[in-house]
């Protein structure tokens, strides 16, 4: 009996350590409240500009708003719920990798360095489909080596904006702006984005899905519909549909991020779940193998 209390409590203290460990849902750069803030308040009021001043944009929200029965073409994108809390989420976040339920132990092992380091980011445009609203990131090169790039869809381009100018002083929630280059046409190189809002019944993985569509329409401009230039920057309307709207803008926005992993408040409990079956097998063993050996002896 003395055998079976001891192996018991060793299994007990085992079940508590890896029971208390959490699978990330996902990795990624977080924004503050206040640059999240202040990313609503600027690309809100690009999209309202655009509105007022383009017949193309504003044809093309009127039409999705009709079609999916929302009055307000402005409130078209909507921010999708947070996993978490199933509420909206009031911070903004680029995804590295996406966890889900998989064992990412392999990535985790890559990035760990990184976690809680802030990070210069780079958003230097902005994007709008039938289905979703985001911004589009260039990644430095310490940031590319952090971001999941082995993805069957990766599109590798020549064309990267390189931009020394300084920037300007004046900060909006902590959002600096910096000139780009003349050409008003920076493509980046990666599906690196920033949800801003999705159309109704469209979940926020599709943000990444229609930017690799952009950078694919990007290397074919006969697939341009039209160029329009406007306060901003360039606005290049593109695809089969001519339903896909790229904004260049003529200045970025540059705010710090924080590398860190996010957790659904349910990871514990399956994880709990799991390692509490794994040892109640264990257990069972014991008691079987502790009755064998008394029968023996």
């Amino acid at each position: 009996m003395r055998i079976l209390n001891i192996v018991g409590l060793l299994l007990t203290i085992v079940t508590t350590q890896v029971c208390s460990q959490k699978s990330p849902y996902f990795y990624g750069w977080f924004f503050n409240e206040t640059i999240a803030s202040g990313l609503v308040q600027i690309t809100t009021d690009y999209l309202t500009q655009l509105y007022a001043d383009v017949e193309e944009v504003q044809k093309f929200l009127r039409n999705v708003s009709t079609t999916a029965d929302v009055d307000n073409p402005l409130l078209y994108y909507t921010k999708p719920v947070d996993p978490n809390t199933g509420d909206y989420d009031k911070f903004f976040h680029i995804t590295t990798f996406y966890c889900g339920t998989a064992d990412c132990s392999n990535y985790t092992s890559q990035v760990t360095q990184y976690i809680d380091q802030a990070f210069t980011t780079h958003l230097v445009g902005v994007y709008f489909t039938p289905r979703t609203y985001g911004i589009r990131v260039n990644l430095t090169s310490v940031q590319k080596e952090i971001f999941d790039l082995n993805e069957a869809n990766a599109v590798t381009l020549s064309r990267l904006n390189r931009n020394d100018e300084p920037c300007d002083a004046q900060l909006v929630n902590g959002i600096q702006f910096c000139p780009q280059d003349d050409t008003n046409f920076h493509p980046t190189d990666t599906r690196a984005h920033v949800t801003l809002g999705c159309a109704p019944n469209v979940s926020a993985v599709t943000t990444g899905l229609d930017l690799i569509e952009i950078l694919n329409l990007e290397m074919s401009p006969s697939q341009f519909c039209a160029q329009i230039q406007i306060d901003e920057g360039n606005l290049i309307q593109m695809g089969e549909k001519c339903d896909i709207f790229v904004v260049y803008l003529k200045k970025k926005m540059v705010a710090e991020s924080t590398f860190e992993a996010y957790y659904r408040s349910d990871a514990m409990l399956t994880m709990s779940v799991q390692c509490r079956l794994q040892n109640f097998v264990f257990l069972v063993l014991v008691v079987v193998f502790h009755k064998s050996f008394l029968q023996f002896n």
